[in-house]
């Protein structure tokens, strides 16, 4: 288990990276696959990313194992968890803000490969990820496009919110 979350503590060699948003009313997360990164274009040039960075206003955890990325991934997009740092997060104009380290406050235990609930949770944070691959989100607005995903994931986010409220206890 590799852990890191300043921009300049990055590890290129680290396969996955679960990122999540450092600041914000909600919190979203997601893996990103270091050997899996898609091509895309600038103007009319294409471009093949050889690795990701992540940027200095996004948090993240690296890690070499895909279903221990899943697994925390799938937790960090719980809306248990997400209710759960409400009471910790600073208060501004338009509600709660910084994210920061606070989901790691919690209890959240260590992946085990031989726990059912967290192969399982992992599964499920898979199975969304390409869920959402597929999706064409119609909202220019970063809130509204994340309500049209969650909309669209909503059974399997119920499953991962009953499996992470029996893990954390709450």
């Amino acid at each position: 288990m590799v852990s890191s979350m300043g921009a300049g503590q990055q590890d290129p060699t680290i396969r996955f990276l679960v990122i999540y948003n450092k600041s914000g009313t909600n919190l979203t997360s997601c893996v990103i696959d270091r050997k899996r990164i898609p091509p895309f274009q600038v103007s009319h040039t294409g471009i093949k990313p050889k690795s990701f960075v992540v940027e200095m206003v996004t948090m993240f955890y690296g890690t070499d194992h895909e279903g221990e990325a899943h697994y925390l991934c799938a937790i960090l997009n719980s809306n248990v968890l997400n209710i759960a740092i409400k009471s910790q997060q600073p208060r501004g104009l338009w509600g709660e803000r910084d994210i920061t380290r606070i989901p790691f406050t919690f209890p959240i235990p260590r992946f085990d490969a031989k726990n059912k609930a967290h192969r399982e949770l992992a599964s499920l944070s898979k199975e969304c990820h390409i869920k959402v691959e597929t999706l064409s989100v119609e909202s220019k607005s970063i809130g509204r496009a994340r309500t049209e995903v969650r909309n669209n994931l909503n059974k399997d986010l119920g499953r991962i919110d009953k499996l992470v409220s029996q893990l954390l206890d709450v």
